[in-house]
C-alpha cells in the first residue's frame, strides 16, 4: 500500500515538474520571437537585463522544485517553501508575457520582496518583539 503511495507522488511531482517546465519553455520562447526577434527595434539593454533576470528566477525555483521532488516530498501538497516557489514561476510567466508590451510590468517583481519582509514582520520579528515587551516572569509572579 505504501509502495502504491509512492509511486502516486512520484507520478504527480513528475507531471508538476513538467508542467513548470513546458510552461518555462513556452513563455521563453515567446518572449525570444516577438520581444527579441520580430519587435527587436524597440529592445534595449533593459530587456536583455529583464530576460536574464527572469532566466535566474526560473532556474533557482525549478531547480528548487525539483530537487525537492528528488528528495520526497511532494509537490501537490499545500503548504511549505515549494508554494513560494511555484507562485515566483507564475509572477516570473506574468510579467515576461506582459513585458512584451509594457515594459513597466517589470516593477510587479518588487512585491516579492515587499511580501518577503511582510511574512518575515508577522511570522518572527512581532511574535518576538512581542514576548520581549512582556518581559521574564519571575517565581513570585507565578
Amino acid at each position: 500500500m505504501a509502495n502504491s503511495s509512492t509511486k502516486k507522488k512520484l507520478v504527480r511531482n513528475t507531471e508538476i515538474l513538467q508542467f513548470f517546465l513546458y510552461g518555462i519553455v513556452a513563455v521563453n520562447a515567446i518572449y525570444v520571437l516577438v520581444r527579441l526577434l520580430w519587435m527587436n527595434s524597440s529592445a534595449t539593454w533593459w530587456t536583455w537585463i529583464g530576460f536574464a533576470f527572469t532566466s535566474v528566477v526560473y532556474m533557482l525555483t525549478y531547480g528548487q522544485l525539483s530537487r525537492e521532488a528528488e528528495g520526497g516530498f511532494d509537490l501537490g501538497a499545500d503548504g511549505g517553501l515549494k508554494e513560494y516557489y511555484k507562485d515566483l514561476i507564475y509572477i516570473s510567466w506574468f510579467v515576461q508575457i506582459v513585458s512584451i508590451f509594457w515594459g513597466a510590468v517589470w516593477w510587479v517583481f518588487a512585491v516579492v520582496p515587499l511580501f518577503a519582509v511582510y511574512k518575515l514582520w508577522t511570522s518572527v520579528i512581532a511574535p518576538m518583539r512581542a514576548a520581549n515587551a512582556e518581559g521574564p516572569e519571575s517565581e513570585e509572579d507565578k
